[in-house]
């Protein structure tokens, strides 16, 4: 046995068992009620992991009146606004610490836009000023 090995207990095919598929001391339980043991903790670490990744599944394509829209108008109105609500922030910046609304003026001023601008994908107008 290797150091690596140390504390885990082993199969008699000579590989190493996962803790939770080896039986207790003293119980008396069957290699069948033990593999069901196993087969269980692995589905449900299985199905736990599944249903927590997002589906990557791309959409259909965007229809090309979009796209242009988007190119030659959405995402020029969303630059501006987000120079703009960047200027507008550094300024209103000390009325909003002093009510303490620094996040609220930061997503509606800064982030919403900027959003618009870097994240939403081109021709996707569904979502566009939509904070």
């Amino acid at each position: 046995m290797s150091e690596h090995d140390k504390g885990f207990p082993s199969l008699s095919n000579g590989q190493i068992a996962p803790s939770f598929c080896n039986e207790s001391p003293g119980a008396s339980t069957t290699p069948v009620r033990r593999r069901t043991g196993c087969l269980t903790a692995l589905v449900c670490i299985l199905a736990v992991t599944l249903s927590t990744t997002t589906p990557a599944f791309a959409e259909g394509a965007a229809d090309p009146t979009s796209v242009v829209v988007d190119v030659l108008v959405a995402r020029p109105v969303s630059l501006v606004m987000t120079v703009a609500g960047t200027a507008l922030f550094v300024v209103t910046l000390p009325i909003a610490a002093a009510s303490r609304s620094v996040p609220t003026t930061t997503h509606i001023l800064v982030a919403g836009p900027a959003r618009d601008l870097f994240a939403r994908p081109v021709g996707d107008l569904d979502d566009w000023l939509n904070y």
